[in-house]
């Protein structure tokens, strides 16, 4: 475990080698579906009254915005919660190559 004050420990866990790792692309509605942030970030605001603001790029439900702060979603403290993922709605972008 690792604290704000005390320096990283490696995990007593036992170690396996990786023989594969698989990457790829969510789709919009996949996206949608594991972000946290419903409805989605709109404001490129952090704070509102001193306060990490709902829908902004700090929104609570991601997870802390500070070590004295609660995770919206778990509850977790800024030490426990793995953080969460959220997500920002985009307007189409076409790109046409004109010759």
């Amino acid at each position: 475990m690792v604290s704000l004050n005390s320096q990283i420990v490696d995990s007593m866990a036992p170690h396996h080698n990786v023989n594969r790792i698989q990457f790829g692309i969510l789709s919009p509605d996949e996206i949608r579906r594991m972000s946290v942030t419903n409805p989605p970030i709109e404001y490129a605001d952090l704070f509102e009254e001193g306060k990490a603001k709902i829908q902004g790029l700090m929104d609570p439900r991601q997870g802390p915005p500070d070590q004295y702060s609660k995770c919206h979603t778990c509850t977790g403290s800024y030490i426990e919660c793995p953080g969460h993922f959220g997500h920002i709605e985009c307007q189409y972008l076409f790109l046409c190559r004109v010759n």
